[in-house]
Parts: structure tokens; C-alpha cells; sequence
């Protein structure tokens, strides 16, 4: 297979776009000590941090329209801005109304940055490109998010405001390294018809997002919550991190090889992940190796399930709405997610929950499976040879 060579330019500034994205793990793990040294209580900790789901969730439609109107690539270039002012507060800031803004332009940075996927599916003709783009610029990110997780293990000894400060304020300076790559990136088309509602069918596919997302919900926050049950401290969890980082390099340097037909390796992983999810709590040395299997599975099925995503979105005609309603109700499911684990965990502690949690994964991931098969297989199995 021959790739164009426009798209080594593309996945090249994604790719470092992605490396940057994927910094945010040192200030997602960094800020609740952080906060504490401040003398912040736990509930307003958890407080400041729920406002970025807040502003994501309300921002990520509007964000969508705003980029078919203007250009995915304007949206980044948005993200980019906001990330560094997110930073720079956090950087300065001291009191919770502060942090609660930073949070809130955090969100709105997220918003805007899921049109990334628009800039790639403008960029690309076949499965097989998106994935060869998608793969590269995910493995990347994720040597972003290693590196981010270690430098957090030097700061789990540090007890200086200080030391926390400039490393917010170096997360919001790196937010500016993609921009130059990204001005040589062609940009999405303007539509022909331009209209401020969702199709029918849009909202119906983007269920997938939603049960993947619950069950994502329910799985991975009860894991952070069952190492520290075993004992691990923060500086061990951020070393999972950094370990999770290493095999989504790999998962998203394997994926590549299947984005030719990437109907049954995507299948083939969803249940592997779905199983692997159901059976994190079977003590801790065979969590540890379940919890491999899970990363591995999740993040090259990550890799394809996109490519299937934009590729659908694509054949609706909807790619920058289509990802800001998945993107939507992918942050619902995971928040409803992370709710029902509770009530599970009382009914059957940490086994049931990861049962419903890899029910709800392979449920999303079969529906998305179908309608790439109606879509995309069936056009080709239609056109005149």
C-alpha cells in the first residue's frame, strides 16, 4: 500500500499535537496534592475538578459548529490558547474560584481539540490512511503521557508550591508547539448546507460513545480505586501510568497493521477488552496481569474503533458534529458510570461492577462494529465494479 505524502505532514503535526495533549496526565495526577498543600478539603478538590467535565460537556456541540464554520484547524489552533491560559491560572492561581476557571477553560480546551478527528478524516480517502495517521499520532501521545507520568514521580517527593507552579506554567508553554505544524495542515471544507441540529442518525450512532464511555466509567475509576485498596501510593500509581503509556505505544503501533479491514481485529479486541475488564478484581498479581491484557486491548481497539468512527461519520456527512455528540455523550456514560459504580460496588463489590463495566464496552463496541458494516462494507459491497 502506498500512503500519499501529504499525510506523513499530517500525522507529523497531529503527532505532536498528541504528545502535548497527553501531557495533561502530570497535572490530572499533580493538582488534588497540589491543592492539598493549599489546604483544600477532598470535596472541593473533587468540586474544582468536576467543572471540567461541566464546561466540556456543555462546550462540545457549540465547538462543533464553530468548526464547520471556520475550520477544524481554527478550533486547535482555539484549543492550543485555552490550554495555555488553563495552565497559566493554575500556575498563579490561589484561590478555588481560580483553580474552578482554569478547570472550566480546561474543558473548553478539550472541546475544541476532538476536532482533530475532522482534520483527519478531511486528510484521508481510505480506512487504511486513517488508521496509518491515527496510529502514529496516538503512539506519540502516549510517549507524551510517559513522560509526563515520571516527571509526576519526582514531584510525589517535592513538597513546594513552588516546584508545582512552574511545572503548570511549562505544560501551558508546551501548548504551543504544534502551532507552526499545524498552519501547513490542509483544513476541513466548509459544508454546503449548514444546519445547527444533528441528524437523527447521528444521535442514534453516538450511543456507541455512550455505553463504552459508561463502562469505561465503571471500570477504570474502580481501579484507581482498588490499587490504592492494595496499598499502592501515589508515586506507584503514577509509575502505572507511565506504565500504561508504554503498552498504548505498542497496542497503537500494532493496530496500524489492520487498517485495511478493521472490521474483525476492532471485534476480536472488544471482547478481549471486555473480558479483561471483567476480571480485574481476581487478586492483585492477576490483576496486574489482567490490567496488561486490559491497557493492551483498550488502546489498540482505541485505534480502530476511531478509524471505524470517522469513517461512519464520514458516510453520514457529519464528521464535526458527529464527533462533538459522541464526545458528548461519551463524557454522560462516563460520568453515569462512574456514579452506578457505587451501587454496584454494594451489591457485589469490585467482580460485578467490572462484569457490567465489560458488558457495557462490548455492547458499544458491537453497535459500532454494525454500522460500519451498513455503512462502509455495505457502500463497497453496492458499487458498480
Amino acid at each position: 500500500m502506498s500512503v500519499r505524502s501529504e499525510l506523513y505532514s499530517l500525522r507529523t503535526s497531529l503527532a505532536v499535537l498528541y504528545f502535548v495533549s497527553e501531557l495533561t496526565i502530570f497535572r490530572t495526577i499533580a493538582f488534588p496534592i497540589f491543592a492539598s498543600l493549599l489546604g483544600f478539603s477532598d470535596l472541593l478538590i473533587g468540586e474544582i475538578v468536576a467543572v471540567y467535565n461541566v464546561s466540556a460537556i456543555l462546550l462540545y456541540y457549540p465547538s462543533s459548529l464553530f468548526s464547520e464554520r471556520l475550520g477544524a484547524r481554527t478550533s486547535i489552533t482555539v484549543s492550543m490558547l485555552l490550554f495555555f491560559l488553563s495552565n497559566f491560572l493554575l500556575a498563579i492561581g490561589k484561590t478555588p474560584l481560580e483553580f474552578s476557571l482554569s478547570f472550566a477553560l480546561l474543558g473548553a480546551t478539550q472541546s475544541f481539540l476532538i476536532q482533530r478527528g475532522s482534520l483527519i478524516a478531511a486528510n484521508t480517502t481510505k480506512p487504511e490512511e486513517t488508521t496509518f495517521v491515527y496510529s502514529f499520532a496516538t503512539s506519540t501521545g502516549f510517549i507524551g503521557r510517559m513522560l509526563a507520568s515520571l516527571c509526576f514521580s519526582f514531584f510525589y517527593f517535592s513538597r513546594s508550591l513552588v516546584d508545582y507552579r512552574i511545572g503548570f506554567f511549562a505544560l501551558g508553554v508546551a501548548s504551543f508547539a504544534p502551532l507552526p505544524l499545524m498552519l501547513k495542515v490542509k483544513d476541513t471544507k466548509k459544508p454546503v448546507k449548514y444546519s445547527f441540529t444533528p441528524s437523527k442518525l447521528n444521535m442514534v450512532y453516538s450511543s456507541v460513545s455512550f455505553l463504552v464511555g459508561f463502562g469505561q466509567g465503571i471500570t477504570i475509576t474502580l481501579l484507581q480505586l482498588y490499587f490504592v485498596e492494595k496499598g499502592f501510593n501515589l508515586f506507584e500509581v503514577s509509575l502505572l501510568y507511565a506504565a500504561s503509556g508504554a503498552i498504548g505505544f505498542f497496542a497503537s503501533r500494532f493496530a496500524k497493521r489492520y487498517g485495511k479491514s478493521p472490521m474483525i481485529p476492532y471485534l476480536v479486541l472488544s471482547v478481549f477488552y471486555a473480558f479483561s475488564a471483567a476480571l480485574l478484581s481476581q487478586g492483585l498479581y492477576l490483576t496486574l496481569i489482567f490490567y496488561l491484557l486490559f491497557s493492551f486491548s483498550r488502546f489498540a481497539r482505541q485505534v480502530l474503533g476511531q478509524t471505524l468512527l470517522l469513517e461512519v461519520l464520514k458516510a453520514i456527512g457529519e464528521v464535526e458534529k458527529g464527533l462533538g455528540t459522541q464526545a458528548i455523550m461519551g463524557d454522560i456514560g462516563d460520568s453515569l458510570g462512574t456514579v452506578s459504580q457505587g451501587y454496584l460496588f454494594d451489591l457485589g463489590e469490585f467482580s460485578l461492577s467490572y462484569i457490567f463495566g465489560g458488558l457495557a464496552i462490548l455492547s458499544g463496541s458491537l453497535l459500532n462494529y454494525y454500522f460500519y458494516g451498513k455503512f462502509i462494507k455495505g457502500a463497497k459491497s453496492q458499487t458498480p465494479k
